[in-house]
């Protein structure tokens, strides 16, 4: 899974995946620029004033640095996604603990602390749950490594949660494509915001007579760019196109992957008033 060149980099070998690791790579950058302001933030307390400039050593080099451990910046990544499906289920109180599944051929699952996931180099986590944790990290890279993870994120989300926000435009409601194996939007939509609706379009369309489709109803952390839209044959919304963080997916015909920029984290996360006016125009 990792590359043998780039630290962080995930190495996709064979055809299919893409569709969980392309944005399982996107959230492992937003965890690294996170890391990385935290890191510029201290440097500058350290020296006493915010307007002090940061001075770096002449010999330092980024390829050199230890930086944290591709195991902390993984389970950091996993961390959000499952925070974001947890959060979307809408459960009152929200649930502190996810399925891990830790075998394909005899269906075992095993709760985990959710808050361990951001800790598991800490001293202070549960013995029992970080051997757990680091077993499934082992058998994530070997094997059937991705079906693991994509019956983990299944069973925090539940099936009947899926099927119900997969709407009853889906007669199958399906998050893998059964010829080819692709991954459907839907899939990519409940890595991204939560939420496994298959429209990417803002908020709510009303097709008369009660029938609703649901898209994206907040701004999510990661975006999502697609040729299709250049043909019209699906329409991606402000909420994808415009994340907070300035990670993109990216779809191509047959294949995912991310892109981003050297970014600023956005401090609004109130819509702008450039979609505000659109709405108003629409209605």
């Amino acid at each position: 899974v990792w590359s043998e060149t780039e630290k962080y980099a995930l190495v996709q070998k064979f055809g299919g995946p893409c569709c969980i690791l392309a944005p399982l790579q996107a959230y492992i950058i937003l965890i690294l620029k996170e890391l990385e302001v935290h890191d510029f933030r201290g440097q500058r307390n350290e020296q006493g004033s915010s307007r002090s400039p940061v001075t770096i050593p002449a010999n330092d080099n980024p390829r050199t640095r230890t930086g944290p451990t591709r195991k902390s910046v993984f389970f950091k990544s996993l961390h959000k996604i499952f925070l974001y499906i947890l959060d979307a289920n809408n459960s009152d109180p929200m649930p502190v603990t996810v399925s891990i599944c830790t075998s394909i051929s005899t269906g075992k699952y095993s709760n985990i602390t959710l808050k361990i996931l951001k800790e598991i180099e800490s001293k202070d986590v549960n013995a029992h749950e970080k051997v757990i944790l680091n077993n499934w990290y082992h058998d994530l890279q070997h094997g059937e490594g991705i079906l693991l993870l994509m019956y983990s994120l299944v069973a925090t989300k539940g099936s009947r949660n899926i099927s119900s926000e997969m709407g009853i435009m889906s007669e199958y409601p399906q998050l893998i494509e059964p010829n080819n194996g692709h991954g459907e939007q839907a899939f990519v939509n409940l890595l991204l915001t939560g939420y496994a609706t298959c429209h990417t379009f803002d908020g709510i369309r009303d097709l008369s007579e009660g029938l609703l489709l649901e898209g994206i109803h907040n701004r999510s952390a990661i975006g999502f760019l697609t040729i299709h839209e250049h043909f019209r044959l699906i329409e991606v919304g402000s909420n994808l196109k415009n994340p907070i963080y300035p990670i993109w997916i990216v779809a191509s015909e047959s294949h995912y992957t991310c892109c981003w920029t050297n970014f600023k984290i956005a401090k609004n996360l109130q819509e702008s008033n450039r979609n505000k006016y659109k709405k108003v125009l629409i209605q």
